[in-house]
């Protein structure tokens, strides 16, 4: 079962393949009822049913697949042996989430419906204002109120049209939300366990991939409001030979971050994983480094940790605490302080219970600290302005040299792999660097 488009339908009517294939209207659920299609063939191998799922790749399967790329695998299961009630209480948690989200979404609509209405009022009061003063002068005060009109007038009509901007991706994305809440129902009420498991995966990858495209657009700052202190044009014609511009204040929407939050948490996961895996197809022993952001220090600071995209935690001792900095901008900035009973060291992302053992030795020398990239390369700190890279295996390496950087100490790699955070300790200039990998 796949939701398709007006063109796909038409395309539909002339290839005769597709002219058996029965197409519904999504708000047509009582035709779902009598019968439900789901397109179980796989995408690598035509003809061939998909009938395992792969947890170790996150990927359905069919025979072939299993033979040419998860004959290692030790999680592989057949979609028949996959328990219904199980993925039934998944689907239902996730319905849960998706209702949630359908009403969080409808009030901001609501909210930006507000804001209009509220940037309308108030720009229409601020003209109603300047112009009463604009009377008190001649000619060259209507000329400076002629371009000051003009300029707020595009400033107004950049803030709407940021937030039409903003309702218009809400409202895809809301119709993303129904029709696979409407999917998923369809299927818990018609569908197979394994009819069940391979539209859940399909539709939750879909949204994954609308959500990514949204957190990536630079639209989510929103005008809050707009003001204009000095009404003394008179002094301002004088002095400047212009008006001050209206002051626009903008301030971060939290929407993105609250769809992110309230999505179901395989979403989260396989957006997370979508990442991963495009910073896997890197050469890493070519990727280049770019400086983003950086944080003065005190002298024993030497560890830190992504916990978000633009957000890092570093351990302090006076006083003991964990400090969270947003490094979005060139010079990071202190947001939170958690006070702590104990002086913290080391960091670390919670997992499993893991089992160590050494391979092998690659690198012998005054090292410090070391991570391992998307291809389980080596990104070593060797006491001065470079990392030395060894490729998985040790026989090439290379140094790369960190703008910024007068002796590394410890390195950190973004879960992702798109960020590195690098620790500079060299005496009396104690810093970290973020660098975005290209």
């Amino acid at each position: 079962m796949e939701t398709i488009c007006d063109y796909c339908k038409d395309f539909h009517k002339f290839v005769p393949n597709l002219q058996n294939h029965k197409i519904v209207t999504i708000a047509d659920s009582g035709e779902w009822r009598n019968g439900v299609e789901v397109e179980e063939f796989c995408a690598e191998n035509d003809g061939k049913v998909i009938d395992a799922f792969c947890y170790n790749h996150d990927n359905l399967c069919c025979s072939i697949c299993l033979v040419k790329h998860h004959r290692t695998c030790l999680n592989v299961e057949s979609l028949e042996d996959i328990a219904a009630e199980k993925e039934e209480n998944d689907v239902a948690t996730i319905l849960s989430s998706l209702i949630k989200m359908e009403k969080s979404l409808e009030n901001m609509q609501l909210n930006n419906q507000a804001k209009l209405t509220h940037l309308n009022s108030k720009k229409d009061a601020i003209c109603i204002d300047t112009e009463k003063k604009i009377e008190e002068v001649k000619k060259k005060l209507d000329d400076a109120h002629e371009q000051w009109v003009k300029q707020f007038e595009q400033t107004h009509v950049d803030s709407v049209g940021n937030i039409e901007i903003v309702s218009d991706e809400l409202k895809r994305f809301s119709t993303s939300v129904h029709e696979t809440r409407i999917i998923l129902q369809s299927m818990i009420s018609n569908g197979s366990p394994k009819q069940l498991f391979i539209t859940k995966h399909k539709q939750l990858a879909q949204m994954a991939d609308h959500m990514s495209r949204m957190k990536s657009l630079d639209i989510w700052d929103l005008a809050e409001d707009y003001s204009q202190l000095n009404l003394d044009f008179l002094s301002q014609i004088v002095n400047e030979n212009k008006f001050n511009d209206v002051d626009l204040t903008k301030l971060p929407s939290g929407m993105i971050e609250t769809i992110l939050q309230m999505a179901p948490v395989v979403m989260a996961n396989e957006y997370i994983m979508r990442r991963r895996r495009q910073m896997s197809k890197k050469d890493w022993m070519k990727v280049e480094f770019l400086k983003t952001s950086e944080i003065s220090l005190p002298y024993d600071v030497y560890y830190g940790l992504f916990v978000d995209d633009t957000k890092i935690v570093l351990p302090f001792s006076d006083p003991s605490s964990l400090k969270i900095f947003d490094v979005s901008t060139a010079t990071g900035t202190c947001i939170h302080t958690e006070n702590c009973q104990k002086t913290p060291y080391d960091l670390c992302h919670a997992r499993g219970a893991l089992n160590l053992h050494e391979v092998d030795r690659l690198e012998k020398g005054n090292l410090r600290g070391l991570t391992f990239d998307r291809h389980d390369n080596v990104l070593v700190c060797i006491g001065d302005n470079k990392l030395k890279q060894v490729r998985h295996g040790g026989k090439e390496s290379r140094d790369i040299e960190l703008a910024g950087i007068g002796s590394t100490y410890n390195v950190v790699l973004h879960p992702t792999g798109e960020k590195m955070l690098v620790m500079d300790y060299k005496g009396g200039e104690e810093k970290c660097c973020v660098y975005q990998i290209l």
